[in-house]
């Protein structure tokens, strides 16, 4: 489909305005950032709702809430703290919790994760400030990112790929797809994301959380010509979009969303 800037800006912006209402809220894992009222509570349990982000969104958000709060009992922050990755065998919870390809003992590996992470930083915010910190001059997040999962999985250098796939790193060439969802939901500040994290990242620097959905219908849009599904594709489309909103160019993840459902 062909349009000119000004006429896909117009068409995006209204799409935008259309879907990105806190009744989309309910219906969308960003819901569980909502679910707290401690910061930290927060940002633990958007963090894992992205990673449990694959398949029907009715699906994620139940398995979601059968962790947050029948696993963690409804206090992510204190559970992790208290985590104890050495007794996992014999932690019944994490025998039977599965979702799609997500097994227990995976979801345990980023519970310990996160357990040395707040540890040393404090919060997760912390931790990507000072990574932002250091790479405030590029252009996106992608060498924050790397920064960040290296350091997430630093404590162990035998960790499984099927964990690392979880929260993958841009350095191999991966979309990121869910720590840039993460990343949207933490940063931006409207009707459905919470801006919580508004205070350390500029909007401009975060990049399109790139699924099969956003690739297809940004292809539709001439937003982009490759084929991958990959971290150059997710900053191709991004800059795109830049040339629309300069300062905020994901926004327009609602509009694509609301593109789909409009062609349904």
């Amino acid at each position: 489909m062909n349009y000119d800037k000004s006429d896909l800006k117009k068409y995006l912006d209204d799409l935008y305005e259309k879907y990105c209402v806190q009744s989309f809220i309910k219906s969308d894992p960003v819901q569980f950032v909502y679910s707290f009222s401690d910061y930290r509570d927060r940002e633990i349990s958007g963090f894992l709702a992205s990673i449990m982000a694959q398949g029907r969104r009715y699906n994620i958000i139940s398995k979601t809430k059968e962790l947050l709060f029948n696993i963690m009992g409804g206090e992510p922050f204190r559970y992790i703290l208290n985590f104890d990755f050495e007794k996992i065998g014999r932690l019944k919870d994490f025998s039977y919790f599965a979702y799609r390809n997500i097994t227990g003992v995976q979801i345990a590996y980023i519970f310990q994760s996160l357990k040395i992470v707040l540890t040393k930083w404090g919060s997760l915010k912390n931790l990507f400030y000072q990574m932002y910190t250091k790479n405030a001059n590029y252009r996106n997040v992608k060498f924050l990112l790397i920064d960040v999962v290296d350091e997430i999985f630093s404590w162990n250098n035998k960790i499984p790929g099927e964990v690392l796939s979880l929260v993958p790193s841009p350095i191999k060439g991966s979309a990121c797809k869910r720590l840039n969802m993460f990343l949207r939901w933490m940063v931006r500040k409207d009707n459905v994301d919470s801006g919580l994290w508004n205070d350390i990242i500029p909007t401009s620097k975060l990049v399109i959380p790139l699924d099969f959905h956003v690739s297809r219908i940004s292809r539709e849009l001439n937003l982009t010509n490759r084929s991958q599904d990959d971290w150059i594709t997710a900053e191709e489309i991004t800059e795109k979009l830049k040339e629309l909103d300069p300062n905020d160019p994901v926004k327009y993840d609602f509009a694509i969303f609301g593109y789909g459902v409009n062609k349904k």
